[in-house]
């Protein structure tokens, strides 16, 4: 049951790395992406607050709609980046709000091989590096706690380890005695 437990988690935390570094191959390649101007379309930002009525913590999701033409085509975007999963409060957060509440016109970068594949920003921000030392931490405390219960639940190993001792000392003493 616990190894079946373990792999549970295992896969989870493996899941969540692997879309973490899609995310950030996606935000670093976005850097060298060609760029074309487009026309905000719609900006809302939803807060979502804390279930505990004494706490003030709030995150904010910023949620955008615009379109642009690249390659003589016109397209819909969403994505202000690969790592907008949202936000604490926090001064960079309010001042992307100002900026984008205000804004007609944006920079929009685009896939060259897929253009409808769009982002306003690029690059790892450090929301992104916490969720990654988040997920290694988590991995890392799961794999020592899964390793821990395997080895010490585990009545024969206890014993095969004592039943090697037992076989060390009597070679030891059979050594001794031959000399």
């Amino acid at each position: 049951m616990e190894t079946f437990v373990f792999i549970f988690f295992l896969i989870i935390v493996i899941g969540f790395l692997c879309s973490w570094i899609h995310d950030a191959f996606k935000s670093i390649c976005a850097a060298r992406w060609p760029t074309v101007f487009g026309t905000m379309n719609s900006y809302k930002i939803k807060e979502i607050r804390d279930s505990d009525e004494d706490s003030d913590e709030v995150i904010f999701l910023l949620n955008v709609d615009y379109s642009y033409e690249a390659p003589c085509q016109k397209y819909h975007g969403n994505r202000i980046s690969f790592f907008n999963y949202g936000s604490p409060k926090s001064p960079k957060t309010y001042r992307l709000h100002q900026k984008l509440s205000r804004a007609r016109i944006v920079k929009v970068r685009y896939n060259p091989k897929n253009p409808s594949e769009s982002c306003l920003s690029y690059g790892l921000t450090q929301w992104a590096i916490e969720t990654l030392m988040f997920f290694l931490m988590w991995l890392l405390l799961v794999s020592a706690f899964a390793t821990l219960w395997m080895l010490f639940d585990k009545p024969e190993l206890i014993n095969r380890i004592e039943v090697l001792k037992e076989n060390r000392q009597q070679q030891a003493e059979v050594a001794e005695k031959t000399r």
